[in-house]
């Protein structure tokens, strides 16, 4: 116990040390006025009496939603086939125009389904890469269809066994016989 009462009251700092003790000290002296203008630049500290407020003290809600009336009559089946009819009659083939825009379209070219099959047979060129593209996808489905429609082809000619095979089948045949043997 001596020796460390000894050494501790020996053990002198250096001025380095006591310098960076000191700053150490300061610094949060220094940094903590900042923070609080900081704190108060971004409103911190306001509104804690009006958050309090809007809670409810005690008891029911008062306040309810008012009631909501249907101000338009139920409509039956013949109302909206009416107006299914209505809303189809004002964009050309049931597509609003602003859709087709939206969906990167230009309106002006799609033209309606049956004078695309026409167009597609009048004239080689398609007009835009949707039609050569669904083109594309019809041939193909034509050609797999040809496939699938053509008659499988079999062979009439026997194939010669492997001789493994040969060998392998005349062994079983040898280990059955064998078996039935044994059980008569």
């Amino acid at each position: 116990m001596e020796n460390q009462q000894q050494a501790g009251s020996t053990l002198a700092h250096t001025d380095e040390f006591l310098k960076k003790r000191k700053f150490y000290l300061a610094v949060p002296l220094l940094i903590l006025p900042f923070i609080t203008m900081a704190f108060w630049a971004l409103g911190g500290g306001k509104d804690a009496g009006k958050a309090v407020s809007s809670i409810p003290e005690k008891g029911i809600d008062m306040v309810l939603p008012s009631a909501q009336f249907k101000d338009k009559k139920e409509k039956d089946k013949m109302d909206i086939y009416q107006s299914a009819g209505k809303d189809t009659a004002r964009t050309k083939e049931g597509v609003n125009k602003s859709f087709i825009q939206a969906i990167g379209f230009d309106p002006k070219t799609v033209t309606s389904p049956d004078s695309a099959k026409v167009s597609k047979i009048a004239t080689p060129v398609y007009a835009n890469t949707a039609d050569q593209q669904s083109a594309k996808i019809e041939a193909k489905l034509a050609q797999i269809n040809r496939q699938i429609s053509q008659p499988q082809q079999t062979a009439d000619v026997p194939q010669a066994p492997d001789p493994e095979v040969r060998r392998l089948n005349k062994m079983m045949k040898t280990m059955s016989s064998a078996v039935e043997r044994t059980r008569k």
